[in-house]
């Protein structure tokens, strides 16, 4: 398998980050409201993009992380990824991050979907969790409409607060 391999879905393709993504890295986490409820800072400019970016990109050569650009129409409208992937214990998180304009609209579903389809196939892999800020209510929703069961409640401190995530799973059927 390549490190992130193209995938094509029913309206959105699923395609490798580039170099070329610091734009679109750069207009999904300038946000501040979603980094109120995702445990980021916002970025303050198209460096801080850039230095994520980068970090993607060295995590999906260490296949540590497997990520894509959600791309509607030839333009990218947001990122997926499994993340710290164990391959020993068969598991991994999932990251999913949709530009505003594009919620609601069932995108983000058919990418996590996408996803969900290659990490248990291909990969083999028997769990995928994500962690959820308890304050995003709606990603919440979205994740238990995918099939994902809350398993774990936890506070963690992010930039010097306490958050409380919940961790949700979905296995292997």
């Amino acid at each position: 398998m390549t490190v992130s391999p193209t995938l094509t879905l029913t309206r959105t393709v699923l395609r490798p980050f580039t170099n070329s993504d610091a734009d679109l890295v750069f207009a999904l986490h300038r946000d501040a409201d979603v980094a109120r409820v995702v445990p980021f800072r916002p970025h303050a400019s198209l460096d801080d993009a850039r230095q994520l970016l980068t970090r993607i990109l060295v995590q999906n050569t260490t296949r540590l992380s497997i990520g894509w650009v959600i791309t509607l129409e030839g333009k990218g409208i947001g990122t997926v990824g499994l993340v710290r992937i164990d391959h020993e214990k068969k598991q991994s998180d999932i990251a999913y991050h949709v530009a505003r304009e594009h919620w609601g609209g069932g995108l983000a579903a058919e990418a996590v979907r996408g996803v969900l389809g290659l990490g248990f196939g291909e990969l083999l892999l028997q769990r995928v969790y994500a962690r959820i800020d308890s304050m995003n209510v709606r990603s919440c929703q979205f994740a238990e409409r995918l099939g994902f069961v809350r398993d774990s409640t936890f506070t963690e401190r992010f930039d010097g607060a306490e958050r409380t995530t919940h961790r949700y799973v979905v296995v292997a059927s």
